[in-house]
Order: C-alpha cells, then structure tokens, then sequence
C-alpha cells in the first residue's frame, strides 16, 4: 500500500485506504497489534486526501492518475464498513480538515479553495481563492486554532517537483458553504516542498524539513533549518539546523510527552461528549491554561486530523474544569491530547481523552 490515505479514527484506529491505485483498506487495532483488513474502495487511489469527518466517517477524493474510473469523491461509514460514492463533490474543483459540518480544500493542489459536503450524494462549493498565489502543490497547512477556524498555509510549487515558493496565508474558517477570508501574510524564512508541520500547544506551528527543489526520492537540495511560526504576530523565524535531509517521505508529529520539569495532571475525565465538560484535578496549584491536541496520522507531509483547541477553563488552585466546544465539526470525535500549561508556558505531559458523539 504505497503512498496511501492516512486517518485517525473517532475509536483511535488508525485507518489506511488505497495506496498504489489499488482499492484495499485496512485498519490496525494497537490492542492487539495487529491489521485488519477492511471493505474496498470503490476507486482505486494513492497519493489522495482522506480525512475524519465530524460524524465519526473517514472522507476519500483525488488520487494519482492510474486506475480505472475518475477519482471523485466517496465516503467510508465505520459503524457499517461500507463506502458510498459521492459523485456530487467531484476531485476536479480539490481536502484538509472538516470543520462546521463541511469538509474545507484550501491548500492545493489548486489554489481555488473548496467546500465539500458528505449528504446524500455530495456537493462542492467554492469557496474563493488564496489571493494571489499559485497553484501550490506539496506545501505546507495546519489548523492551528480550530475554534477560531484558523489555518496556516505555506510553500509548495506548481508541480509535483520543482521548484517551491514561500509565501505565506492565514486562512480563517466560518460558516461551511460561506466564502472564506484568506491573509496574506509575510513570507516564510525558506521555500520548501515536502516539508512537514506540526501545532505546537500554544498555537506556534513548528515547520521542518523539505527541498528547495523538491525531488522524487532524494536526499539532495534539503532545507536545513526548521522555523518556528507565531499566530500572535505572523511571523517566521529560523531555528537551529539538523544535519539529517528531511526530504519526501519524511514525517513529523506531535507526542504526548517533553524532555523538561513540567507541571503534572493528577486526574482528568477520559472522556466527554461534544459540548460538555472535562473535571481536572493538578498536582500542585497554580494558574494553568488547558489545550486539546487531536491524535492523528501523517504521510508525506499531509496530516488532515492534526488541529489544536484552546479550551476555556473555570477554577482555581489545583481543581479545574474545562468547556468542550459544543460542534463536532470543530472537536472531531476521536482521541485528543489534554494538557495544561503553567504560567511560564511549561506543559505537562498530556492525559488522553476520548471524545464521543
């Protein structure tokens, strides 16, 4: 299953569909360690876009060009291990992150963005254009404030190698269906293509890795030098080198864990329902910020799950509670990271958190 589909399930599973034009799924069960193999595809992909959607479904379009049939869109029902073609949102208008009830396309391979929605037999609808940029395929894209619907998109080139660029937008989500509002911001410190990006817990978005002149396979022309972009003022900045090519293929993601004293979660509830409340109870008191970070899947730069929720949170000392946002197309069912921050911005290691539907 080369170059296939990558999503993180509402039940934690990690879900791979397609991959070199075939049809297959399959999902692997960390329980037991094993991989399961599940209903096909009706269209044979690799190299598409599959999302979670926020009734707990998995969202499949595009694909490369091999395989009969066009690669419109179809959708994966977990409760029934079925897929349904969607020929209402067809690939040809083009998938990162569910959000309000629709499925939001804004950072390539066109540079016209799109709403797609899972009814019935599907629909499209545009949703304007990120300003003036290309056509920008292999870039950059994270949601690194879901409540506030923000998205940072970056780099990518016209092709699928070549030559990359590095201008930067701030895309911010409403309403599905509605025009969306595209910034133009500053540029980033480096051009890249097949980089990847991970939302840190304060919203800051760590970038690494990725070609100057992308190329298939290959450790050559590499960007060196991760940077570290800040939703607060819109900037770019270089961080210190790697000295190992982080080029196609390369993944990065973020992990429950840190290498620094930290403050420390006693107890949390394990799960919540959309809308209601998590009761935490601290270690030490103190004044501490809370924050959910989506569980998800990465493959060639690409993780449509990855988002970050700063959460509301009312108490003091060491008890809390925190407000989950009441649409599941802003808190995807599924697992989530918790974690609280101290007033110096440290994070504690995070306690998992399943949220249902």
């Amino acid at each position: 299953m080369f170059c296939p589909g990558v999503s993180m399930t509402a039940v934690g599973k990690v879900f791979v569909n397609g991959g070199s034009a075939y049809q297959k799924a399959s999902q692997y069960d960390e329980q037991v360690g094993r991989w399961t193999g599940m209903s096909n595809m009706n269209v044979g992909r690799a190299y598409h876009a599959s999302t979670s959607t926020s009734k707990g479904k998995v969202f499949a379009i595009g694909g490369n060009w091999r395989g009969v049939g066009r690669k419109d869109s179809e959708i994966y029902d977990p409760k029934n291990n079925t897929w349904t073609s969607l020929p209402g949102a067809p690939v040809s208008p083009m998938i990162v992150a569910a959000h309000r009830g629709g499925i939001f396309q804004d950072t390539g391979p066109s540079k016209a963005m799109n709403w797609y929605g899972t009814k019935g037999t599907g629909s499209q609808k545009a949703a304007g254009l990120r300003r003036t940029n290309t056509d920008s395929m292999c870039g950059v894209f994270v949601m690194f404030d879901a409540l506030a619907g923000k998205i940072l998109t970056f780099g990518g080139a016209t092709t699928y190698t070549g030559i990359p660029h590095k201008r930067a937008h701030v895309i911010t989500l409403g309403d599905a269906n509605v025009v969306v509002n595209a910034e133009r911001i500053g540029d980033a410190e480096y051009a890249r293509g097949y980089a990847n990006s991970v939302v840190l817990l304060d919203g800051k978005v760590f970038i690494v890795g990725g070609q100057y002149n992308i190329v298939l396979f290959s450790d050559s022309n590499p960007v060196l030098f991760p940077e570290m972009f800040d939703p607060e003022t819109k900037t770019f900045s270089k961080l210190k080198a790697h000295t190992v090519p982080r080029n196609y293929h390369s993944v990065a993601i973020f992990m429950p864990d840190a290498t620094v004293f930290r403050p420390s979660i006693l107890s949390a509830d394990s799960k919540v329902v959309v809308g209601g409340s998590i009761t935490i109870n601290m270690a030490e008191a103190g004044s501490y910020t809370f924050a959910l970070i989506r569980m998800s899947a990465v493959t060639h730069g690409t993780n449509t799950g990855q988002r970050r929720i700063p959460l509301t949170a009312l108490g003091a000392g060491v008890d809390y509670v925190v407000v989950i946002p009441p649409d599941a197309g802003i808190v995807l069912p599924g697992y989530w990271m918790l974690f609280a921050s101290n007033e110096k911005g440290v994070p504690s290691i995070a306690r998992t958190v399943q949220v249902l539907i």
